[in-house]
């Protein structure tokens, strides 16, 4: 439908407003290098939409660096780059500082960030989500007909840019008609805060959630909240997604059919008014 579509495209196009500063520990003594501004794609990941700025600027860091992956960090925090930009941005930037600072490192990579230096390897992880997702909507059946020629449109439909190129692959992962209906709805939910310290960001939850009751009915994202996070949120909290909040009787199958990013899951963050946001300078994997 074209009201589908749409709504797909204006996901696609979602942007986030970005300042990239080089870490003052990595860069030469005596250079003075200004930021960069760009408008990130909420759907892409750092190591492909940064690849360009972190090479502008191995120009100004020593030359034993040049050969070591960059990590980016926000307010001290290091973000996990196995996970969209948009998501992280949902995540960390819970006071929406426009644009978003953030600061590139060649150094110290922190011991709790997986390792993704080149294109291939975010891609080899993306492709891994992409197969869970399949197992818990369709038993992997989609992506098992899918030849290497069409996981690497996928791909690169993502990474150059090209909406209709992605779709005409992705909507084979999204089909819930008939045989092909959903058994489960792939989501991730992100940033809640510890018990025991605020401070620290819990690792992403997952939880098997139907989209139907067992007499078909549509399950909708109170259900989420209600039933199957019910231990986890609060009366509270906001979850957010592609950086909106929907109303409650929004079913689950419409938003993971429309609002998951290109891995296949839908990500949800948490925003809990108490949470003071300035104090999370520290995650946990």
């Amino acid at each position: 439908m074209a009201e589908d579509r749409e709504i797909l495209s204006k996901v696609w196009e979602g942007r986030v407003p970005a300042c990239i500063t080089l870490a003052v520990d990595d860069l030469i003594i005596g250079e003075n290098l200004e930021p960069q501004y760009l408008m990130l794609p909420r759907i892409s990941y750092f190591t492909v939409a940064l690849d360009k700025v972190q090479k502008s600027f191995q120009k100004y860091i020593s030359p034993d660096l040049k050969n070591n992956e960059f990590w980016i960090d926000y307010k001290g925090t290091p973000l996990k780059m196995q996970f969209p930009i948009g998501v992280l941005c949902d995540m960390h930037n819970r006071e929406s500082e426009t644009p978003w600072n953030l600061t590139l490192h060649f150094s110290s990579l922190p011991s709790q960030l997986l390792s993704f230096p080149t294109r291939e390897s975010i891609e080899s992880q993306f492709l891994s989500y992409v197969k869970e997702a399949d197992a818990l909507k369709h038993r992997g059946k989609v992506l098992q007909t899918l030849g290497m020629k069409d996981r690497k449109q996928l791909w690169q439909g993502l990474i150059t840019d090209k909406f209709s190129q992605f779709l005409g692959i992705n909507q084979k992962l999204m089909d819930s008609s008939g045989s092909m209906a959903f058994r489960n709805i792939p989501f991730r939910l992100h940033g809640l805060p510890a018990p025991t310290d605020s401070s620290v960001l819990l690792p992403a939850v997952m939880r098997l959630q139907k989209p139907f009751t067992d007499d078909n009915q549509p399950l909708l994202l109170s259900h989420l909240i209600e039933d199957t996070l019910a231990d986890l949120i609060k009366p509270d909290d906001v979850l957010v997604v592609q950086g909106v909040v929907l109303p409650r009787d929004t079913p689950l199958l419409w938003m993971s059919q429309h609002l998951s990013c290109p891995d296949n899951f839908l990500h949800f963050c948490v925003r809990r008014p108490a949470f003071d946001a300035a104090a999370a300078a520290v995650t946990v994997n």
